[in-house]
């Protein structure tokens, strides 16, 4: 069964805000990565960037209820 367009539009609304959300927190990670690299190895900067800018990316969307 095909969903009613206005949840369709409301999801997309929802899912939008979302990734904004996480784009914001994953600028603000890189940001705070840059800084961390000037007091520890690059490679574990990578590393605890890639970690947190993942967590980022998913702890809105788990926190709404969409997964």
């Amino acid at each position: 069964m095909a969903l009613p367009w206005r949840d369709i539009i409301g999801r997309a609304i929802v899912m939008q805000r979302l990734e904004v959300l996480a784009d914001m927190g994953a600028k603000r990670i890189s940001v705070v990565a840059r800084r961390f690299r000037l007091f520890k190895p690059a490679a574990h900067c990578c590393y605890f960037a890639i970690a947190k800018v993942e967590w980022e990316k998913s702890r809105p969307i788990v926190r709404a209820g969409l997964l």
